[in-house]
C-alpha cells in the first residue's frame, strides 16, 4: 500500500434511506471490503431526513448482507454511521 492508501476515507451517501443504497451501494461497498479492495480506515456515513440510529441502520442492512458475507459483515458494519438531517433546511 502507498501512503495515500493509509489516509482515512469518509464516504457520504445522501438519501441513504432509499432503495438504491440498500440494494446496490452498500452491497457493492461490502463486496469491495470483502475483496480487500477498500481503503482503510474508512467510514461510510448515510445521510437522510429519516430519524434512526446508526445501530438501526446497520440492523436493517445486515439482515441480508450478514448471510451473504458472514465473515465480513460484522467488521464492515462498524464503519457504517447514520446522520439524520434535511439538506434543504439551512439550519
Amino acid at each position: 500500500m502507498t501512503d495515500s492508501a493509509q489516509r482515512p476515507v469518509q464516504l457520504v451517501i445522501f438519501g441513504a434511506s432509499g432503495d438504491l443504497t440498500s440494494r446496490k451501494l452498500i452491497p457493492a461497498l461490502l463486496a469491495n471490503y470483502a475483496a480487500d479492495a477498500f481503503p482503510f480506515p474508512v467510514q461510510v456515513v448515510g445521510v437522510s431526513r429519516t430519524e434512526r440510529t446508526s445501530e438501526a441502520w446497520r440492523a436493517m442492512l445486515g439482515d441480508e448482507l450478514s448471510r451473504e458475507y458472514p465473515d465480513h459483515w460484522e467488521r464492515f458494519a462498524k464503519n457504517l454511521h447514520w446522520v439524520a438531517c434535511d439538506a434543504s433546511d439551512p439550519e
